[in-house]
């Protein structure tokens, strides 16, 4: 994916760099502009169902100006020679990947302080040990079990934001391997 916003920077810019030839400013600036429209017209298309083929939403507020910011880049003279379609597409991309990374770190939080939690109740059953340890094993295993509740509880906030659209529905809603993620978006070797 992020070859192709590559390329349609490319096709953008290309035309672009004929504008640091001032002689020819009669003919570069109105096809700066319609190659300019039109290239990024395609790119927001193409990007746009692209992403929805593989579940990621624009509905959140962090992804919803990505593209209309590339796109605006792209149409002005100077500013179009940047990759912007590129910096657009990636940074989607990483704003999905870290609202995986999110959801599942929270859920494996949980489940490791939980278990912390148990292990510390059964440390503190031994007998032979002094009271003072036993309590401070107690107050861990409580801490433990309190971090696993709001890991838990925050994880399904998580959930249910993704749920409700408020988070976009990244490859991790949609059933696909936490350790898979998105980068089926952008190929094997992510971005």
């Amino acid at each position: 994916m992020s070859s192709v916003a590559l390329l349609f920077d490319g096709i953008i810019a290309a035309p672009k760099l004929l504008d640091f030839i001032p002689v020819l400013d009669f003919l570069t600036v109105p096809l700066n502009f319609m190659v300019g429209i039109l290239a990024s017209v395609w790119a927001w298309l193409t990007f746009y169902v692209w992403f929805k083929l593989h579940g990621i939403s624009f509905v959140s507020p962090k992804k919803i100006l990505a593209f209309p910011a590339a796109f605006l880049i792209k149409i002005f003279p100077f500013l179009g020679v940047l990759p912007a379609w590129t910096g657009a597409v990636v940074l989607i991309f990483l704003i999905t990947r870290g609202e995986e990374a999110l959801a599942v770190t929270l859920e494996k939080t949980a489940a490791v302080t939980g278990a912390a939690s148990k292990m510390a109740g059964a440390a503190a059953k031994i007998p032979g040990m002094s009271k003072s340890l036993k309590q401070g094993i107690e107050r861990t295993s409580v801490g433990a079990q309190n971090v696993s509740q709001l890991a838990r509880e925050k994880a399904q906030q998580v959930r249910s934001m993704k749920e409700q659209g408020q988070l976009g529905d990244g490859a991790a809603g949609r059933g696909i391997s936490p350790n898979k993620g998105s980068t089926a978006v952008l190929g094997r070797r992510g971005v």
